[in-house]
Order: structure tokens, then C-alpha cells, then sequence
């Protein structure tokens, strides 16, 4: 084959039983990644929002915003670093930075720092005016999180489905199936309901086969035993 897939023969009946457990393996998983996801949601929301704003709230978003709120006339920098001139708020200028007006927050002495009549940032203020800048940002989103976990998720079900499966249908003696399978092919027959039910039942002298028709598998022509069809399966939970 140009890409190295080999076709595959199944029993029919080994065929529908893969096709059914595998999507009920697919619905248990994603189930289980829901119940993860609540209860992830559930433990953020628990959190203190000091918490919250550390973990979730990086050091990038945080001078994106100082660039916002504070730019400099060029570039892509801010006016909030150590040693930053501060001007406050009186009655004849405004605050410039205008960091208590945009933040909301009241600098205090040890967040200044005052050199030959000039006031500066101090590192203690410019540490202070980012934590307070993160849980600003941290806020709205803490919020939004809150609401989600007391509201709930909603927990998306499987209602119904359809899955259709192009085939090759064969017909063989189980004879020449166990012959072929001790050459090396991939049939398994598997046990019937009625064999297990019912040790001295008759075994089935034919099963049939299947092949999935795509570009590897050239369907040959329709004969007495052979048939190309479909399996469609129709799914509803219960």
C-alpha cells in the first residue's frame, strides 16, 4: 500500500462490537473530563482572590496594562519604575503620574521616596502599585468564575447519534476463516450469544466478513458470497 495501511478483516459481528465499545469508551472519557473541569472550577472559585490574582494573572498582562494606564510620549514603556518622578495631587496641579486617580489606591510615605525637594517612587510603591494593578485585573475574571461555579456548567450529554460505515461484506466457511487465520490474519470470530447460552448448540458453519471501503480497498466485483453495503448505526442514551 502507498502508505503502509493494511486493509483489515473482521468478523461481522467483532466489527459492530468495536465500533459500539469505542464510542462508549470516547462518551466515558469525555464525561470524566467534564467532572475534572467542574471540580477544578469548583477549588479555583474557593480561592482567596490575592490567591487567584498570583496565580493567574502574569507579569506580562500586568505591564500591558502599565503601558495602558501610564505610557510614556514614545515607546512602549510606563512611568512606573524605582526612582520614577511623582508628583501628588493639590490644588494648583494634578496627580502624575495619576496612579491614586486610575487605581483607586492612596500611596503612603514608604511607598515615596524625597531626594533634593523631588519625590520618587520607591521600589516598596512601585511593588505596591502592581499588586494592586493584578488584583484589578484579577477582579472581573475572579468574579466571572464565581458566578460560573455557583450557577453551575452545563454538563453537555449525549442525546443521539448515527455513526455509517461504508463495507465490503464476505460470507465465508468458518472452515476456511480458521485456515486463513492460522496464516496470520487478524479475524477472531467471536463467541456467539447462543454458544455461550447454550454449550451443545450447533456452531455456525458461515460467518461473514467485513472490510471498510476507503482508498486502499478496491471493491471486486458482487459475486454469490460478496457485497459491498453499509452499517449504520443508530445511537440514543437511555
Amino acid at each position: 500500500m502507498a502508505n503502509g495501511r493494511k486493509p483489515v478483516d473482521l468478523g461481522f459481528a467483532e466489527f459492530a462490537a468495536q465500533v459500539v465499545a469505542e464510542l462508549h469508551e470516547g462518551l466515558l472519557v469525555a464525561q470524566d473530563e467534564q467532572e475534572s473541569r467542574r471540580a477544578k472550577l469548583a477549588e479555583l472559585s474557593s480561592l482567596p482572590l490575592e490567591e487567584f490574582a498570583r496565580r493567574f494573572i502574569t507579569n506580562e498582562q500586568v505591564e500591558v496594562e502599565l503601558v495602558r494606564l501610564f505610557p510614556v510620549r514614545r515607546g512602549k514603556a510606563h512611568r512606573i519604575r524605582v526612582g520614577a518622578s511623582y508628583v501628588a495631587k493639590t490644588t494648583k496641579h494634578a496627580e502624575s503620574p495619576p496612579i491614586q486617580s486610575k487605581l483607586g489606591i492612596q500611596l503612603t510615605p514608604q511607598d515615596l521616596r524625597v531626594r533634593g525637594g523631588r519625590t520618587h517612587l520607591s521600589q516598596k510603591g512601585v511593588k505596591n502599585i502592581r499588586d494592586a494593578l493584578r488584583m484589578r485585573l484579577a477582579e472581573p475574571r475572579f468574579k466571572t468564575l464565581r458566578q460560573a461555579a455557583t450557577q453551575g456548567i452545563p454538563r453537555l450529554v449525549l442525546d443521539s447519534g448515527r455513526v455509517n460505515v461504508k463495507l465490503i461484506f464476505r460470507l465465508e466457511e468458518l472452515e476456511k476463516v480458521g485456515v486463513r487465520r492460522a496464516k496470520g490474519s487478524v479475524i477472531v470470530p467471536l463467541n456467539t450469544l447462543v454458544n455461550m447460552l447454550k454449550a451443545e448448540s450447533p456452531r455456525p458453519r458461515y460467518q461473514l466478513i467485513v472490510r471498510q471501503v476507503n482508498e486502499q480497498t478496491t471493491p471486486v466485483p458482487p459475486t454469490e458470497s460478496t457485497g459491498i453495503g453499509e452499517l449504520d448505526l443508530t445511537l440514543k442514551t437511555i
